[in-house]
């Protein structure tokens, strides 16, 4: 995706108070560097997101498109379903569309909210043609029917954070 000098958060990119404590690569704008961040590691903007948008916040929620399409390439299941969980019904229509246009093969990692919604899980968008709405309707009603995912899912982004 990025590095740390092109994050929204990293403190000297960001007029808002919300500044990521650490960023890994060097605080120097315009430093020629080789950046330390594999492309899809968690970050703090990903945890950030993830707890936000419960919020309604603004900035989580100009954020999270680029979350989840992190997510997704990254194949984080994790934090594709917390993004799909915190999400408003706008936003995850709008994360379904995302997904079946530009990352049709990744469905999979929704298989989850699927199968606790009663459906089988999916590998591709191609499986299922007119049962779409069964599987639309699964992730705009409740996006994780055991509702303990949210909690395991916000320790496994502290813990990555962290190391």
């Amino acid at each position: 995706m990025y590095c740390c000098n092109q994050c929204p958060l990293n403190p000297l990119n960001t007029l808002s108070k919300v500044c990521c404590p650490q960023p890994e690569c060097h605080l120097v704008p315009n430093f020629d560097h080789q950046c330390n961040r594999l492309p899809f590691t968690r970050c703090y903007m990903d945890k950030y997101v993830a707890n936000r948008l419960y919020q309604k916040d603004a900035l989580a929620q100009k954020l999270a498109p680029l979350v989840l399409q992190k997510a997704i390439l990254g194949r984080d299941r994790p934090v594709v379903l917390a993004l799909f969980h915190a999400a408003s019904r706008n936003l995850r229509l709008q994360f379904w569309e995302a997904l079946k246009n530009y990352e049709p093969r990744s469905i999979w990692l929704l298989n989850p909210v699927f199968t606790a919604a009663g459906l089988l899980p999916l590998e591709s968008f191609s499986q299922f043609s007119d049962r779409q709405n069964h599987y639309l309707n699964a992730l705009l009603s409740n996006p994780y029917v055991g509702g303990t995912y949210e909690p395991v899912c916000q320790t496994s982004i502290n813990r990555e954070i962290k190391s």
